[in-house]
């Protein structure tokens, strides 16, 4: 198990294989020095070793696994994500839970054509506000299945709208949050 921290603080604990669906936690795992694993089972050569207490994970690992976004804090132990609140980081643990065993998350001729599963397009039930955000924090954790299927999502609710629709359907969403 590992344990992830939302911005807002709440912490889930979700199996290894689920988490590195996400290639900004999978390039934490993989960067981290044997004295920064999160969770002594992630790591081969980490057998043995303590668990990382308040460590960050440098910037420059993460792009020179071609991760973007800033650093991400290890701290006691936890994978901090600074960037995706609570009820947007449960919805793409639910989204990853579904897809663990995929055997592979780029994108695909399927994606373009939007031909999507249809237990993704079900799962997509979300107003706009929400979608917008699960685009953000899919973008952030590197998860490309999420990250179309959320963006094509948004395009579709969107797509017909004028401006001054949009941005009524946006602050009418603010507004009831």
């Amino acid at each position: 198990m590992i344990r992830l921290q939302s911005s807002d603080g709440k912490i889930f604990e979700t199996d290894l294989q689920i988490a590195r669906i996400f290639n900004t936690i999978k390039a934490v795992v993989e960067a981290a020095t044997d004295d920064q694993i999160v969770d002594v089972s992630m790591h081969e050569s980490a057998k043995n070793k303590n668990v990382a207490k308040n460590k960050k994970v440098p910037a420059d690992k993460l792009k020179q696994n071609n991760i973007s976004g800033g650093d991400i804090e290890i701290v006691d132990g936890i994978i901090v994500i600074h960037l995706v609140k609570s009820s947007i980081l449960r919805i793409a643990l639910d989204w990853a839970t579904h897809h663990k065993n995929d055997v592979n998350d780029e994108f695909n001729d399927e994606m373009l054509l939007r031909n999507f599963p249809r237990w993704d397009v079900d799962f997509m039930k979300f107003n706009a506000l929400t979608t917008l955000e699960l685009v953000g924090a899919a973008s952030y954790l590197g998860v490309k299945g999420l990250l179309y299927l959320a963006g094509f999502t948004l395009c579709d609710l969107v797509g017909d709208k004028s401006e001054g629709e949009i941005d009524d359907l946006f602050s009418r969403q603010v507004h009831n949050f």
